[in-house]
């Protein structure tokens, strides 16, 4: 968003208009995109769950790992921090 906000402070700065107006729409619906994609991003991790382990369907599971992976979202590619579980342990 920082960057987003100034790319645009910068052209309010700007005296004179782009001297290559399809750069700049690319520019700023890559800037655009980046924002979404974090914002995105942010929402899909608050599904993450980081515990040692838990219950699905009265069967533990335990934490194996904790990595980023990449998903497609409307905005494009999204990297996010997920926990991954295996079964095991037997049930609860």
């Amino acid at each position: 968003m920082d960057r987003l906000r100034d790319y645009l402070a910068q052209r309010e700065r700007a005296t004179k208009p782009v001297t290559d107006l399809a750069a700049f729409e690319r520019e700023l619906r890559a800037k655009v995109a980046a924002v979404e994609q974090e914002a995105i991003a942010r929402e899909l991790e608050r599904f993450d769950l980081d515990v040692p382990e838990l219950d699905v369907d009265g069967v533990r599971h335990r934490r194996v790992v904790r990595a980023e992976k990449t998903y497609l979202s409307s905005a494009g590619p999204v990297r996010v921090l997920r926990t991954l579980y295996r079964a095991g342990g037997g049930p609860s």
